[in-house]
């Protein structure tokens, strides 16, 4: 399987351009470029429009998606309308799984901030199923804290070290694929790794206590995985 990740789209209006960054463009430049790894599915982890968007920038998004002859999944952010989202997408929630070759990957809505109660109960269900050995993971939220300060002060996900516990407590092998920090790392937990997916449309400091934006740089995951490996590499764009 080939497997691409993109987030953190931040679409405003098509053409507009804010702090030197077309962000639709960024987009459909991706979408281009990825068309080189034949690839069999695209994971759009949320945050795909700036906050206060409407159904037109959904559309929109949609479109372009649809237009680029890849399957793909979306989940939203903090920054998305998720009831905007689900009705343009055609989707009845946000928490849900689904077979990428021989994997069953489950996804998660994180987008008011948190893991809801029931989808905890969900995935403490899935991950005590003898059947299951490695478990794979998309949510829009890091269930941790990255050690990126600006994020890590005022934006984690509010329940992260329930959600890590349960993560880590399963014994199972774990991959989460996520966004929100605009950053490209790699963090490791027993027996879950986390990835966390440049932005398309610009990058965080990481070192930095207060907000500083890396505009030249568009970024995404391209994921290379069968039932017993897995290949996950970060990708840069300028």
């Amino acid at each position: 399987m080939k497997i691409a990740q993109i987030s953190d789209l931040h679409i405003t209006e098509p053409g507009e351009v804010v702090c030197g960054v077309d962000a639709g463009r960024r987009l459909l430049d991706l979408l281009s470029t990825i068309q080189e790894f034949n690839l069999d599915h695209l994971l759009v982890t949320g945050d795909l429009c700036s906050r206060g968007a409407g159904e037109s920038i959904y559309k929109w998004i949609k479109n372009q998606l649809d237009d680029a002859l890849i399957p793909y999944s979306v989940i939203p952010g903090n920054h998305d309308d998720s009831s905007v989202m689900a009705r343009v997408f055609g989707y009845d929630g946000f928490t849900f799984d689904k077979m990428l070759g021989t994997q069953k990957w489950y996804f998660l809505d994180t987008s008011c901030g948190y893991v809801s109660p029931n989808d905890m109960e969900w995935v403490h269900s899935e991950l005590t199923d003898p059947s299951v050995s490695r478990a794979m993971i998309v949510m829009h939220h890091p269930p941790c804290l990255c050690s990126v300060p600006h994020m890590d002060r005022k934006y984690y996900l509010q329940n992260h070290e329930v959600m890590l516990r349960l993560l880590s407590e399963s014994k199972k092998i774990i991959h989460v694929f996520c966004g929100h920090y605009h950053v490209a790392k790699t963090l490791q937990f027993q027996d879950v790794t986390i990835h966390l997916c440049p932005s398309t449309n610009f990058q965080i400091n990481s070192q930095k206590t207060s907000f500083e934006g890396i505009y030249h740089l568009s970024g995404y995951i391209l994921i290379r995985c069968d039932e017993d490996w897995m290949d996950v590499e970060f990708k840069f764009m300028q």
